[in-house]
């Protein structure tokens, strides 16, 4: 593998933050994605809370 093919390639999994196409500085911020997560969460288990108990009533 040349060079040239090798930076033209996406660098992913390279131990290096150098060999990377984002710098750690340029890292995009993902805010919120544990409260989103948890509420799709709590959305899940209400369901099945709601289904188990419409199901134990019959």
């Amino acid at each position: 593998m040349t060079d040239e093919t090798r930076s033209d390639a996406p660098a992913t999994g390279s131990p290096s933050p150098r060999d990377t196409e984002i710098a750690p500085e340029e890292e995009p911020v993902v805010t919120g994605a544990l409260f989103l997560s948890m509420v799709m969460l709590m959305l899940i288990a209400g369901a099945w809370v709601v289904m188990f108990l419409t199901l134990l009533d019959r």
